[in-house]
Parts: structure tokens; C-alpha cells; sequence
């Protein structure tokens, strides 16, 4: 299936993760690809569940496994971590934005 996300939306953001190399993302990806198919995460305050995920959840935990701590700056795992929290973060940066 192609990646037409700048295409399914109106509003969105590409970021990357300062510091990561390429054997990073290609294991983060390769661990939120594993995750297809597992149910939505409802009670996104946690973020030990590894069976169901909240979208940003998905990527936090995908970096955090790499070691890398994006989204609230903590690797506390009672608080959420939202989409914000990934914009925001002083170790992700914007690529490309749309709207």
C-alpha cells in the first residue's frame, strides 16, 4: 500500500528525531509496522499496554524501545504522551507541515 499521508489530510506535520540514525528509524518502523492490526488504546494514560495503542503512543513507544525519549520528555509510564507533545518536543523537528 503506498504512504499518500500528505494527501489523506488536511492538517499535519513531518517530523523527524534529532540524533537518530538510519538503523533508528528503520527499527522503529519496523516495530510500529509489527503492530498493524492490534486494537486502539483507549486509556492512552498507559503506556506499558503494548497490545493496544493510542496513535502518538504508537510513536513514542516505537522511539522509546530505540532509546530515545520524545513527546512529554519523560519515560514515566502513567502519563500520555499526545500528538502535541511530539510537535513540541525539543528532540523532534518539523520537516513539513501542511495547513
Amino acid at each position: 500500500m503506498p504512504n499518500n499521508w500528505a494527501n489523506r489530510y488536511s492538517k499535519l506535520k513531518g517530523l523527524y528525531v534529532s540524533g537518530a540514525e538510519g538503523t533508528h528509524y528503520k527499527a522503529a518502523r519496523s516495530y510500529a509496522n509489527y503492530q498493524i492490526g492490534d486494537e486502539y488504546n483507549w486509556a492512552f494514560f498507559d503506556k506499558r499496554k503494548e497490545n493496544q495503542f493510542y496513535c502518538s503512543q504508537l510513536v513514542w513507544r516505537a522511539w522509546y524501545n530505540q532509546g530515545f525519549k520524545i513527546g512529554n520528555g519523560t519515560d514515566e509510564l502513567n502519563f500520555p504522551v499526545t500528538p502535541n507533545d511530539l510537535i513540541n518536543d525539543s528532540d523532534t523537528v518539523e520537516f513539513y507541515s501542511k495547513g
